[in-house]
């Protein structure tokens, strides 16, 4: 059942963003895992975990950046 209604939420996410930003969203969510994990469920994130999500991070950035 979850999986339906994320795929229905994924194909109107297309309607209304470009898949450029949808994907780097898409990119984001172990950041959004890590953080969230920190925040309720009060787990340490490693050094590793952390090295890991600074690549996530500039790379969502890259994306989204607008060109000038």
């Amino acid at each position: 059942f979850i999986y339906v209604i994320s795929k229905i939420m994924w194909i109107e996410a297309l309607n209304r963003i470009s898949i450029t930003k949808l994907s780097a969203m898409l990119a984001l969510l172990p950041a959004m895992t890590l953080f969230f994990a920190y925040l309720y469920l009060d787990e340490i994130p490693e050094f590793r975990q952390i090295m890991g999500i600074i690549p996530v991070l500039l790379g969502g950035y890259l994306i989204t950046k607008p060109i000038e």
